[in-house]
């Protein structure tokens, strides 16, 4: 994968391609001193790698892209800054003012770990995510259509880890992403209402 021409030259193909399976090479793209960044670019396109890898990472919440985020959070581009941030704030499941805020995130949580960091945002947003699936999916699901992008794309990762759920499509609106879960739990829903009837019973 020749991702520092391609993405330089405009044709960003290779990159748009990778998957998480690409992630180490990706995320240590993020770093001050990726092998043969700096020698080949200067410091805007460095600086524009950054970015591009961070919006890439984004959809797949990896909790090992925390602590390199964090670090790219000293690129000296604002608009760089601006994409890790975001990037961040997926990956937290909160919203960040500055860097620091993220910085001070990942100093007192990032060893918790990103199924915590998605309880936490939850909670710390008032959405009671805390239950047996068959009541908290519901709530999850029309988070997916809501305004923060934060919270709807995290309310699919928890659904997807509680519940399974339908296929992924990262291009689709909130609204057919909502529409879509909606048709998926009207026909699963109860199996999971049976599954915690079972295990009542079985108490």
């Amino acid at each position: 994968m020749d991702l520092f021409r391609a993405t330089t030259r405009g044709a960003n193909f290779p990159l748009a391609a990778s998957t998480p399976a690409d992630a180490p090479l990706l995320l240590g793209l993020l770093g001050p001193d990726a092998a043969g960044l700096g020698a080949t670019l200067g410091a805007a396109h460095r600086s524009a790698v950054r970015a591009a890898v961070a919006r890439r990472v984004r959809p797949w919440m990896l909790e090992a892209a925390a602590a390199p985020l964090v670090r790219a959070l000293d690129d000296p581009q604002v608009s760089t800054q601006r994409a890790v941030l975001r990037t961040l704030e997926v990956l937290a499941n909160r919203r960040f003012r500055h860097v620091d805020a993220a910085r001070r995130w990942h100093e007192l949580d990032g060893h918790r770990g990103r199924l915590h960091w998605m309880y936490e945002g939850f909670a710390h947003a008032g959405v009671a995510v805390h239950g047996p699936p068959h009541l908290v999916a519901p709530v999850l699901i029309e988070r997916v259509r809501g305004r923060d992008s934060v919270l709807a794309a995290n309310a699919e990762a928890l659904l997807r880890r509680i519940i399974g759920g339908p296929p992924t499509a990262e291009v689709e609106t909130a609204r057919r992403r909502h529409r879509a879960w909606t048709r998926w739990w009207t026909t699963h829903r109860q199996r999971f209402q049976w599954s915690e009837a079972t295990a009542t019973a079985g108490d």
